[in-house]
C-alpha cells in the first residue's frame, strides 16, 4: 500500500503528513507514505482542497486530521 500526503508544505499539511506516517506505521510498517508537494503531481489526482490523501492512486475523504479518522481510513481502504 503506498499513501500519498498531498500538500502545500504549510504547517497544517506537514502536520498532517507526520500523523499518517505515524498510524500507518503502527499499523502495518510496510506502508509507504510520501508527503507530495509538485503542484503538477497534485492536480493529477484533483484534490478541492489541500492536504489531501491519496491511498493506492485514489483520492480519500478524511475529514479531520485526527488518529481515530486516520486509522479508519487506512483500515477501510484494506479491506476493499
Amino acid at each position: 500500500m503506498e499513501i500519498l500526503a498531498l500538500s502545500s508544505g504549510c504547517s497544517v499539511c506537514r502536520a498532517t503528513a507526520m500523523l499518517i506516517e505515524k498510524v500507518a506505521a503502527q499499523l502495518d510498517p510496510s506502508i509507504k507514505v510520501r508527503m507530495v508537494e509538485d503542484i503538477q503531481e497534485i492536480l493529477q489526482y484533483g484534490p478541492r482542497s489541500l492536504p489531501a490523501v491519496v491511498i493506492d492512486g485514489k483520492l480519500c475523504q478524511l475529514p479531520k486530521a485526527n488518529v481515530e479518522n486516520v486509522r479508519a481510513m487506512i483500515e477501510a481502504h484494506r479491506a476493499q
